[in-house]
Order: C-alpha cells, then structure tokens, then sequence
C-alpha cells in the first residue's frame, strides 16, 4: 500500500527537480541571476527520500548535523546534484561487507562542499580522467544504467562556477565532491560575491 503523503512528497521533489532543470536549461546553462537557495533543507529531503533505496540496499546512510549555508542557483539544480552522487554511491555499493555512506556539507570561505563518501570497491586509477565524462562506467555488476549521472552532475556544477572530483582507493572506498559559489559569505562583500558567481 502506497502511503498517500509520501507519494506527494515524492511528486513534489521530482517536481522542484524538473522546474530547476528547466529554469537552467531555458537560461543556457547558466545559474538565473540573483537566485539563492538553503543547502540544509534539500540535502535533508534528498537523504529522507533515498533512505529507503539505501535500506533495502543494505547501505547505511549517515547525514552528520547541517551547518547552514546557501548557494547560488535553484533548489532543483541543487537537488539533482546531490541525488546524482548519492544515488550512484548506494547503487555502486556492490558486495562489500561493510557499506556505509556519508553525505557531507562542509561550509568554506566563499563556497559549499558537498561530499558523498562510501565504503565501496573503490574506482580504478584509469578512470579518474573520465569518470565525470558522459557514458563512462565502471564496475557496474549488472546494474543498469548510461553513464549520464556523473556527467550531468559536472555540466551543473561547472555552469554554476563550482568544481567536482573524486578521491578513491580500491578496495576502500570513494569519496566524490563538488565545491559551489558560497551566497551567504558574510566575511565577503556583495562585489566579490557577486565576481564569485559570475565566475570572474
């Protein structure tokens, strides 16, 4: 039996995703001018929405406290972001024996990390050049899948003047993360914020 509030929940997140998608896209790929959005509230409804995803997967999820901060940009791009990586984590998680991932927010000067570590078989040296790259997969033990997670994650990140990566060791685990353009940086003025997001 499907419980009705969590059904709407679910159409009102795949909604914001869709809005944010389409704002970015009719804005050619760029962040709408001017547009903020709190990080905390929707990392916090991405875990909530994808903790029963890891749970049947056997994957612990862990989402240590959420210090506040914001971001330039919609809350659908956001929302994608943060799905893409920790959907791809809990998917990728494979026989491990431990399996375990953390979705962190780490608050810097002038930006956000968002990092997404697991306890999963790690990724080959040879892929990290293309890892983000559309259509490249690594050990996929049968899950299917086109390679375009990753791939959309960087084309967002990067149109909105942040950074991604990935740090790994095989048999150990992988860690991806991307850095965004901080908007509630009060140690900094509105001009450079302002050069920050404009990618000057």
């Amino acid at each position: 039996k499907i419980d009705p509030r969590s059904f709407e929940e679910g159409v009102d997140r795949v909604a914001t995703i869709v809005d944010g998608l389409l704002r970015f896209a009719r804005a050619g790929a760029q962040p709408d001018p001017g547009v903020v959005s709190s990080v905390a509230p929707v990392v916090q409804a991405v875990a909530a929405e994808l903790e029963p995803v890891a749970h049947a997967a056997g994957v612990t999820l862990s989402l240590p406290a959420l210090p506040p901060c914001a971001i330039y940009g919609h809350a659908g791009v956001l929302t994608s972001v943060v799905e893409n990586l920790l959907r791809n984590a809990v998917k990728y998680m494979g026989e491990r024996p431990v399996r375990q991932v953390e979705l962190r927010v780490v608050p810097r000067a002038g930006l956000v990390r968002i990092e997404v570590e697991d306890t999963g078989p790690g990724i080959p040296p040879a892929l990290y050049a293309t890892i983000f790259d559309p259509h490249v997969r690594g050990r996929t033990d049968g899950k299917p899948g086109i390679g375009l997670g990753l791939a959309t994650v960087k084309r967002i990140v990067e149109a909105h003047h942040g950074r991604v990566g990935v740090s790994s060791r095989l048999d150990e685990g992988t860690t991806f993360w991307c850095e965004l353009p901080r908007a509630d940086y009060e140690d900094d003025s509105r001009e450079k914020r302002a050069s920050a997001h404009a990618g000057k």
